[in-house]
């Protein structure tokens, strides 16, 4: 009998350890977990101002990895009036635009023409004969792409009376990358000019998931965009937190 007691014990003993060891191992994973949670957390809010801060910085044409031209599309009179759906698969596929008043215009063209300003002139195109129009007032459009870039322009035109248009950047959480930019038009009828269409394009220290543009009666032709060169920076952050992580459990 004692020795079945010493036994029993024993095993209690035992038991009691086992549990007192897996409430240590599980204390540990708890703090584990809640230190990672804080720093990716800290990752975050690191990341937001990072792209807050984020540089861009005006470039002049460039030939990207991404383009888009028009020219395989329909204008807006063939076969009869029509706008483009909304959104729109651009720049073969890799991206995307959105906008209810979109349509192509051609020039020159008999039927086809898109005029801005007032009094108005035919808006020209950058290469071809075909353009992409937003034909309403005060509308912004949306370019959104499938993986994020690091250069991005394209030849704009407008009919604003305040003679321009502002595009906003946005990295790949929608925080926005530096300051909207804005860009002056004077090539309309408002200002007696020819409709030429002006190049305005902007490289950035984030990558750039969307970007929209705003004003009246906008053109735009021949984007360009260059995609990222290498793997976003939350990824990388993400990455970083998750070994981290890991290494903490091992030990």
């Amino acid at each position: 009998m004692k020795i079945k007691a010493k036994v029993k014990a024993g095993g209690l003993q035992r038991c009691e350890t086992f549990v007192a060891e897996k409430r240590v191992v599980d204390t540990h994973r708890c703090q584990c977990m809640r230190r990672g949670l804080a720093l990716v957390v800290v990752l975050a809010l690191l990341l937001t101002v990072s792209s807050a801060q984020a540089g861009l910085t005006s470039i002049g044409p460039f030939q990207g990895s991404l383009s888009e031209t028009w020219e395989s599309r329909a204008n807006h009179m063939t076969p009869s009036f029509h706008l483009e759906p909304n959104p729109t698969t651009i720049m073969g596929g890799s991206a995307s635009i959105a906008n209810r008043w979109m349509a192509i215009y051609q020039n020159p063209s008999s039927n086809a023409n898109f005029f801005i300003g007032v009094p108005s002139v035919s808006a020209k195109v950058s290469d071809g004969v075909k353009a992409m129009a937003v034909g309403n007032s005060n509308q912004t459009a949306t370019i959104t792409f499938d993986a994020p870039v690091s250069d991005f322009g394209a030849y704009w035109g407008s009919g604003s009376s305040s003679n321009g248009a502002t595009v906003t950047f946005f990295d790949e959480v929608h925080v926005q990358i530096g300051q909207p930019q804005s860009f002056s038009y004077t090539r309309h009828g408002g200002f007696g000019g020819d409709g030429g269409l002006d190049w305005h394009g902007w490289s950035s220290t984030t990558g750039i998931k969307s970007l929209t543009f705003a004003g009246d009666y906008m053109a735009i032709d021949g984007l360009q965009a260059n995609l990222t060169p290498e793997p976003a920076t939350l990824s990388l952050l993400g990455m970083g937190a998750v070994g981290l992580l890991r290494h903490r459990k091992r030990k």
